[in-house]
Parts: C-alpha cells; structure tokens; sequence
C-alpha cells in the first residue's frame, strides 16, 4: 500500500521542463537578472561579453574600438581629484567607508564622496524601463541604486527624439538621461 503510494507520488512529479536555448519560445517567456544563475549566459548569447571572457579556441574578447580614446580620456587630469581637492587622507576615508557589504551605507556614506558636489541630475532604484533591451527581453531592464547623466533640456531635440530608446531610461521627464555608468546597482 506505501509503495503504490509512493510510485503514484513520483509519478506526479515531474522534472523542470525550462528550455535553456534561447531561441525556444518558453525560454523567452522567463526573464532573468543578475542575482540569476545564467544570467552571464544570457548576456553572452546576446553578444553582451564578461570582463574575460574567452571564446573557444582561446580567443580573446576582442578590445573596443575606441580603445585609444579611452585611455586618452582615462589618463586626463581631472581637478576633482586632484591633491588639492581630494587628499589622501580623504582616500583613505573613502576606502575605510567602503568596507561594508551594505548598499545603503555604501549609498548614505561612499557615493556622496564620489560624486562631490556636483549641480547635476542624478537619481536611483528607478527602473530603466524606456530603454531598448540589449537582451530582446531576456533580461529585467536595470533598476540602478544610483545613476547621474544630463538634463532632458540640455539634449539637442533631434538627437533626442532618434536615440530616445537609447538614452531616456524612464518615462519621467525630470529624471537623468543619457544616464553615466550607474556607480551602484
């Protein structure tokens, strides 16, 4: 009697049947984000590669094409953090603060000392809902607990209205766009 029991129980029970292959219907109907398992695999089926990532055959991320640029910009002086403004001791401040695995205190007590103070849009745990996915959907659109960019005004309306998908993250009119990397997420 416990062992029919039991074989009707197991017959019941049936095995995940989520589709990992991107292209299958089902899987698209599931979306992910980064607290996911394979979220880093969903980015890279979408041409979104990890910080070394390797292709088979032991190949190389390829480098940006504006690499140069980059590290032009990169190495510019920047009166912000210069000696004079940002002391060590104001680094070493910052390190110690740092030192947490809480984002509210990284909010409260690290992002004000990186963003100093700065007369410009900034805003946080808005979903970037405005945005073209990078994913086709695959992945939630980005809620940053931090973000800075433009204002909407200070934007050229033509380029505006051709890049919206691209650089207007919500549907408020007050809220930074052309949003700079989020410092937190």
């Amino acid at each position: 009697m416990v062992s029919s029991r039991a074989s009707a129980s197991s017959s019941r029970r049936t095995k995940s049947t989520k589709s990992t292959d991107p292209t299958d219907a089902s899987f698209k109907s599931r979306r992910s984000s980064a607290y996911d398992e394979n979220f880093e695999r969903e980015l890279i089926d979408y041409n979104v590669y990890p910080e070394g990532y390797e292709y088979p055959g032991d190949r190389l991320t390829p480098k940006p094409e504006n690499i140069g640029q980059a590290r032009v910009e990169f190495l510019a002086p920047r009166a912000s953090l210069s000696p004079s403004h940002f002391p060590q001791s104001a680094f070493r401040d910052l390190k110690r603060k740092n030192n947490t695995k809480s984002k509210g205190t990284i909010m409260r007590n690290v992002i004000p000392i990186i963003t100093g103070d700065v007369d410009a849009p900034n805003e946080g745990n808005l979903p970037f809902t405005s945005l073209e996915s990078l994913t086709e959907g695959v992945t939630f659109m980005p809620a940053p607990g931090f973000f800075g960019g433009a204002r909407l005004g200070d934007l050229d309306k033509a380029a505006r209205e051709d890049l919206s998908r691209m650089i207007i993250p919500t549907k408020h009119a007050d809220v930074a766009v052309a949003p700079n990397k989020p410092l937190v997420n």
